[in-house]
């Protein structure tokens, strides 16, 4: 066995104490206190690395533009009327929420008849049926580049996504993403466009685990928007499956976070939660899953923060 040594942060001032060692998030500033943790795990050739993560718990919004990125190509032909119905059921989760909303859909490739919308709560489920069937045939699928030009540089994205409303962005494609922007990248103009307005973000793609007969080909499985996924603590639906009726609960913006699934296997001893700050108890960890799940209330705005040493390292 060996001793490892967990460097955990104080914030005197605040009295908040949170993980620092080896993060990637450096959110808050560091002052002069720090607490050693002393935790046990088996004997390994090296450090094992810390891994911090965290999200806000984000608050219901009054209002809310809600964007479908649709890949429009031939092979996607079957999979409208799915489309269809999931908008008609999201409206239907939006309004226990707000009755100010707007939806619309774009393809992803921004030719042509690129833009379906817009809808809202006097739209009638007809119009929401005939939606994707309005927009032209993608003659390839660029995700990240339609949604970065429609927003930047078209009337329809100026008028229809509102200044200071929160966004809910879903990509539906049964290819993976194809254009030459990264997917850091992209999430890094997503973070600056919105500023301090919440977003959250829905992917529906092939995944390795999806039914070969759907999947078909390798170069299908929809890898850059399962990574994208991964940065709001989610993974990506499977295309393969009956996502139309999963868009709501797959949105921080319209259900309460309550668990997170970590990116990396844990040594699980070493897990640590902490809300705001203080340490929490009421949890508990699935390795069949890698997920933490929260048993605590988690307010609106609060900020939770999960530590861990990284297995194998």
């Amino acid at each position: 066995m060996t001793v490892t040594l967990v460097t955990v942060m104080t914030i005197s001032i605040a009295n908040i104490i949170i993980l620092f060692f080896l993060s990637c998030y450096n959110d808050f500033t560091m002052t002069q206190k720090e607490v050693i943790q002393v935790i046990e795990v088996e004997d390994t050739s090296r450090n094992p690395e810390v891994i911090v993560e965290y999200f806000e718990q984000p608050s219901k919004p009054e209002s809310l533009d809600v964007l479908f990125v649709l890949d429009t190509s031939c092979s996607m032909s079957d999979d409208f009327e799915k489309v269809s119905i999931g908008m008609e059921l999201l409206r239907g989760d939006i309004e226990m929420l707000t009755n100010d909303y707007n939806m619309a859909i774009i393809n992803s490739s921004l030719k042509e008849t690129y833009f379906a919308g817009t809808y809202n709560m006097d739209t009638d489920s007809i119009e929401f049926l005939l939606a994707p069937f309005n927009l032209a045939r993608d003659s390839f699928e660029q995700a990240f580049a339609s949604h970065y030009l429609f927003a930047t540089g078209t009337e329809e994205g100026e008028t229809f996504l509102r200044p200071g409303i929160p966004k809910l962005y879903i990509y539906i494609s049964d290819e993976e993403e194809q254009s030459p922007i990264s997917v850091d990248l992209f999430k890094k103009w997503l973070d600056s466009y919105h500023g301090e307005t919440q977003y959250d973000v829905i992917t529906i793609a092939i995944k390795e685990s999806s039914d070969t007969d759907c999947a078909r080909f390798a170069d299908n499985i929809g890898y850059k928007y399962d990574q994208l996924a991964q940065y709001f603590n989610k993974r990506s639906i499977d295309f393969c499956g009956d996502w139309q009726l999963a868009l709501a609960d797959s949105s921080f913006l319209l259900r309460e976070i309550t668990h997170m699934q970590l990116s990396h296997n844990p040594i699980e001893d070493t897990i640590v939660v902490y809300l705001d700050g203080v340490k929490q108890e009421d949890w508990y960890y699935l390795w069949s899953t890698n997920t933490v799940y929260f048993e605590f209330e988690i307010p609106e705005g609060s900020i939770i923060k999960v530590g861990y040493n990284k297995e194998g390292t």
